[in-house]
């Protein structure tokens, strides 16, 4: 069976991709807790979008790594 394999730069865009599809998810929650008086779903909504900021933060660094991997490295082999 015969895999083909992303080159890192599409790779990195996927990444992207992935984080703009959390960032939406961000915003929906932030909505959904702006129309929240519940206190303990409020304190839940929060904790569930710090951990998507840090999810969204590392997928775009993953992301801006792969893209730019052989930045600069066109001397080499």
């Amino acid at each position: 069976m015969a895999r083909e394999f992303l080159h890192l730069d599409e790779l990195g865009q996927q990444y992207r991709r992935s984080a703009a599809a959390i960032d939406l998810r961000i915003m929906q929650l932030k909505y959904q807790l702006s129309k929240t008086a519940s206190l303990e779903l409020r304190r839940r909504l929060k904790h569930r979008i710090g951990a998507l900021h840090v999810l969204a933060n590392e997928t775009r660094n993953t992301s801006y790594h792969l893209t730019s991997y052989y930045a600069g490295k066109e001397h080499i082999c």
